[in-house]
């Protein structure tokens, strides 16, 4: 017979666990964060900072958690926040980054002297049925 496997957790860690408080929602303390810097975080977009640079210095100076693309979500909510209205001159527009594998799309190339595709490879079934 095999013996028993060892004890993976000890009574310890199990009553650790059991006492354990849930911890708070990062999200919305970091969604709070950025509500209450909006203005500040609207003049650096303003001002030509990018969004990258802005979460680097939110991270760096109040302790924001979250992605990139999280803080391009907060951004927009706030730029189409009522309470904000076309007064405030609340017409930021940000593109979401774009995917890291992002498909070939038509129209390409997109920069001038950027070399075409090649051609699309015939079958040989296409070669054979061409006229002579």
């Amino acid at each position: 017979m095999a013996p028993d496997a060892p004890e993976t957790v000890t009574r310890e860690q199990k009553e650790a666990f059991q006492s354990a408080q849930r911890p708070s929602r990062a999200s919305r303390n970091n969604k709070e964060k950025v509500r209450v810097l909006w203005p500040e975080i609207r003049q650096k977009l303003e001002a030509g900072w990018s969004v990258e640079e802005v979460r680097q210095e939110l991270h760096r100076v109040v302790g924001l958690r979250g992605s990139l693309r999280t803080l391009y979500r907060y951004i927009k909510e706030l730029s189409l926040a009522p309470e904000a209205g076309p007064a405030a001159g609340n017409d930021l527009r940000l593109e979401a980054p774009p995917a890291p594998c992002a498909p070939a799309q038509k129209g390409w190339p997109k920069h001038p002297g950027e070399a075409q595709p090649p051609a699309p490879r015939k079958s040989i079934t296409d070669l054979l049925n061409e006229p002579l």
